[in-house]
């Protein structure tokens, strides 16, 4: 799946900001490829990781205001 397929699911009003590719764990602790989205919405910020293979939302995170990048 690509990123424009995965950007699909999304909800319309997240602004992306940032982009990467992630490997997480799922539920089960199995290694997912994910694309990986930072962005805004209603004020706050997100990362929100996208299935690569299946386009599903595999997990989603607030970044609190204050969080630093890493880097």
């Amino acid at each position: 799946m690509t990123k424009e397929q995965a950007q699909q699911g999304l909800n319309p009003d997240f602004r992306v900001q940032d982009y990467s590719l992630a490997v997480i764990e799922d539920d089960l602790q199995q290694s997912v490829l994910c694309h990986e989205f930072i962005g805004k919405i209603n004020g706050s910020r997100y990362r929100i990781y996208m299935n690569a293979e299946t386009g599903i939302e595999e997990s989603i995170e607030q970044i609190p205001e204050n969080a630093k990048a890493v880097g």
